[in-house]
């Protein structure tokens, strides 16, 4: 496997808050490892709703440092979901 398919360009973010669409929101978590009720109610008001990302962190009592990896891998799972997305066209 080529290494630029593991290791995709760093581009600007693609999921900006507030302007994810709720579909799209439930499928990336689908396929993440994202497990935490918190956590998961954390990004979909950061995401989503485009609430804060401090308001959600104290809103759901989570570390934004744990937000931010958090986003981190959903990022990733987007730009993997983008690549695969041609090969089903």
């Amino acid at each position: 496997m080529s290494s630029r398919f593991i290791m995709c360009s760093r581009k600007k973010d693609t999921l900006i808050s507030g302007e994810v669409s709720e579909d799209k929101f439930w499928l990336l978590i689908e396929i993440s490892a994202i497990q935490s009720h918190k956590v998961i109610c954390a990004l979909y008001d950061y995401l989503v709703v485009g609430v804060s990302r401090k308001m959600v962190c104290e809103k759901h009592s989570v570390n934004n440092g744990y937000i931010t990896r958090c986003m981190q891998r959903l990022t990733h799972i987007d730009r993997i979901a983008e690549l695969l997305s041609v090969h089903y066209k």
